[in-house]
């Protein structure tokens, strides 16, 4: 029950609104109050309505979320490790130091998340979408980003040790002090990616990487 409570904060504070806009903002609150009731009760919500919901600091370890719409939602400090997030949507999301080890991530819409010092090691990012993304400083060694579109990404500072980058998408991504010792880089576009002194290349030599 303390879940829930934490869960439906959000739903129920009080819009002020034009009569048809209340009408539907409040059948939003409704929709967004039984979908996280459902949450607390099953850590479970698949295909769910979750926009701009307030997760931040929960527990949600191995939730099954997939296909859930969770854009501009506050994930912040979250736990989801091993939790299935395949073809979520999650644009414009607040994944600040949120834990996503091992996290099913595939097809995911994470176009322009904010994700500093998220943890993503193992975590499974195949053909997801992070385009605009901010991931400075954080980890996502050993994740498997294969077909992953990261243009314009912020990588700064990121662990990138041993990932799968074959054939993504990483042209005019921030690189500046990521770590990419034993990347797999193959057919990957990397147009226009920054990179500066403390650039770890995948040959683990210092930049300027020979791509």
């Amino acid at each position: 029950m303390k879940l829930f409570g934490a869960l439906a904060a959000l739903a129920r504070s009080v819009v002020l609104c034009m009569p048809l806009a209340c009408a539907a903002s409040a059948w939003s609150q409704s929709v967004l109050t039984v979908n996280l009731k459902r949450l607390a009760e099953t850590n479970a919500c698949s295909g769910c309505d979750l926009r701009k919901a307030n997760l931040a600091g929960l527990n949600l370890m191995g939730a099954d979320l997939h296909e859930a719409d969770l854009s501009g939602a506050n994930l912040a400090r979250v736990t989801m490790t091993g939790s299935n997030l395949s073809g979520s949507k999650l644009i414009g999301a607040n994944l600040a130091q949120a834990m996503l080890g091992g996290t099913d991530l595939r097809y995911a819409q994470l176009i322009g998340a904010s994700m500093p010092e998220a943890f993503l090691t193992r975590a499974n990012l195949f053909m997801a979408n992070l385009s605009g993304a901010r991931l400075p400083g954080a980890k996502l060694n050993n994740a498997n980003l294969e077909g992953a579109n990261l243009r314009g990404a912020d990588l700064s500072g990121t662990d990138l040790y041993e990932v799968r980058f074959v054939m993504s998408d990483l042209g005019q991504a921030d690189l500046r002090g990521a770590d990419l010792g034993a990347a797999n880089l193959a057919e990957a576009d990397l147009s226009g990616v920054r990179t500066d002194a403390q650039t770890s290349c995948p040959d683990l030599k210092s930049a300027p990487c020979r791509w």
